[in-house]
């Protein structure tokens, strides 16, 4: 995939301006023109497609894992309106039996486009590193209760489930590994108590079941880290864990990052950094990590599985009652913006547009295979033509309907 570029540069631009996430041949002239659009895009700063959010449980009250297919589809479209185009649904550590249904819920919407597919965040996680996950729920691939979620994994249509965050120090990693790669599924490192030899290992595993993919003709994604810095050891000097490695590998183009810009569960100084290393920035994925408490109001319980969670003053948190006064100090429990708004405010800042947007439309669709290279209708995707600011304008579905979003 390449960078279109509109064809004058603006005062003050070197000429490389993100106008379309996908093949520059393939950028309709509409999407171009849009940007021209009296009272639509005279101040525009950049046209791009519609956002791709790769890590999202839900959001206003949502949860992908337990609410109505009807709900969930109204989130999807009010998603759009917004300019959150494409979708990857995130379910936490669930049992076998719950996680068959799940994906057989939300099957309906895959199969007709309103999902681009399933992020299994567990259970194949660590305890040690669980976060908001249930730790009932958590398994090693090996044991009883993780054949039994990968053989309800077995036969599920490929593509259906996208990608998969695990910890692979776990016992049964590699047999697991394997089985993703067969069934096209992306494995993201996450949630995960490995050093940095255990970490160093899986890479080399997935790069070599990567390579063995391309020689047969194949097109596999670079495997992602769920949430870098949240959720696995820190860095210290003399036990320096796995970030050095996976920032190395990330430099590399092995490796894509998920970070989660809500301004709580990473610095903001961290995040400006990351976006600003032209060796970095190719490999950041801007996700929202958002749960159905994110956006409701705070202090209302809401569900992230079989947990509860609720809204508290920061982001969400885990359990039923915020704190009264003064610091939360409930676990995280999920992001505290959706995509959109998270991106507007990156923009707000002053970051590089292009290395934000790059970040939440071209990075994540690689996770989609080999449709991330056919480009999306416009006619059904739309287009997001940012303003100064952060403001944005969301033309749906038709390139006529201007809906303004931020």
């Amino acid at each position: 995939m390449t960078w279109a570029e509109t064809p004058e540069a603006g005062p003050g631009d070197d000429g490389a301006r993100l106008v379309w996430a996908g093949p520059a041949e393939a950028a309709p002239r509409e999407v171009v023109a849009a940007a021209a659009e009296p009272g639509v895009g005279r101040d525009a700063v950049r046209v791009t497609g519609p956002l791709l959010d790769h890590h999202v449980h839900g959001g206003a009250g949502v949860d992908l894992a337990t609410s109505p297919v009807g709900d969930v589809a109204a989130w999807l479209e009010r998603g759009r309106r917004a300019g959150v185009g494409t979708v990857i649904g995130s379910l936490p550590a669930l049992p076998a039996a719950d996680l068959a249904s799940a994906l057989d819920r939300l099957r309906p919407l895959w199969e007709e486009g309103s999902l681009a597919g399933v992020h299994l965040e567990g259970p194949f996680l660590s305890p040690a590193r669980a976060g908001a996950h249930d730790r009932a729920a958590l398994c090693t691939p090996a044991s009883a209760a993780g054949h039994a979620v990968r053989a309800a994994l077995r036969g599920r249509p490929r593509g259906l489930v996208r990608t998969m965050t695990l910890a692979p120090e776990l016992a049964g990693s590699a047999a697991l590994e394997r089985e993703l790669a067969a069934a096209g599924t992306v494995p993201c490192l996450g949630h995960t108590d490995a050093d940095l030899p255990a970490a160093r290992a899986a890479l080399d595993r997935w790069e070599a079941l990567r390579r063995r993919t391309e020689r047969s003709g194949g097109r596999a994604p670079r495997p992602v880290v769920t949430h870098l810095f949240n959720a696995m050891r820190g860095f210290h000097h003399r036990e320096p864990g796995p970030l050095p490695l996976l920032l190395d590998a990330a430099r590399r183009g092995r490796l894509r990052l998920e970070l989660i810009a809500d301004d709580v569960h990473v610095s903001h100084h961290l995040v400006d950094l990351l976006l600003g290393d032209p060796a970095l920035a190719p490999a950041v994925c801007l996700v929202s990590d958002a749960v159905a408490a994110t956006g409701a109001a705070p202090g209302t319980r809401h569900r992230l599985g079989p947990r509860t969670i609720h809204a508290g003053h920061d982001a969400p948190r885990l359990g039923r009652t915020p704190a009264s006064t003064g610091a939360e100090e409930a676990p995280l429990a999920g992001g505290r913006r959706s995509l959109a708004d998270s991106v507007a405010a990156l923009l707000r800042r002053g970051l590089d547009p292009d290395a934000v947007l790059r970040a939440a439309t071209h990075v994540p669709r690689e996770s989609l295979g080999a449709e991330a290279c056919d480009g999306d209708d416009p006619a059904r995707a739309g287009v997001v033509v940012w303003g100064p600011a952060g403001t944005r304008t969301v033309l749906v579905r038709t390139l006529t309907r201007v809906t303004p979003a931020g």
